[in-house]
């Protein structure tokens, strides 16, 4: 398996919400995504939300009221986190990473996701610090330049 740096993984992971990001705002995107995963022999069959193809970023919006937070953790999240994606970019992008031939998956891309996504919160539990992990909405907001304040 080839070197990668922790700045290398996260251009990809970066690169990744926002072609998701992308993706999603035309029809289609459902269907797109699983023809992608079928070039790098991947599958989609573990879907974490059931998603229409049509029901796009804008379609989004106008269910959840336009709320741009809620979208982002009721709709892109769940999708940016699905079976297989993040992987397929990671080989399209480094297809020199692709290791299952040889009975090896790059899986820390997943941790790398998570750790974008995610962060780890510290709270007072029953005298004790519990540590929760949150979802990192304003990073998400800020990679897709969605970070702006309408007041």
């Amino acid at each position: 398996m080839s070197n990668i740096t922790e700045e290398e993984v996260r251009n990809i992971i970066v690169g990744f919400i926002k072609h998701v990001f992308e993706e999603v705002q035309t029809e289609g995107w459902k269907t797109r995504r699983n023809e992608f995963l079928i070039q790098y022999e991947l599958e989609s069959e573990f879907e974490v939300q059931e998603v229409a193809d049509d029901f796009t970023f804008n379609r989004a919006m106008e269910h959840y009221g336009g709320d741009v937070d809620e979208v982002i953790l009721e709709y892109l999240y769940p999708i940016l986190t699905s079976f297989g994606w993040i992987e397929a970019w990671m080989y399209h992008l480094r297809d020199e990473l692709d290791g299952r031939i040889r009975g090896l998956c790059y899986w820390n891309i997943w941790d790398d996701l998570d750790e974008i996504l995610y962060t780890m919160k510290p709270t007072w539990i029953d005298n004790q610090f519990i540590f929760q992990k949150k979802k990192n909405l304003s990073y998400v907001k800020e990679i897709l330049e969605l970070d702006f304040d309408l007041k």
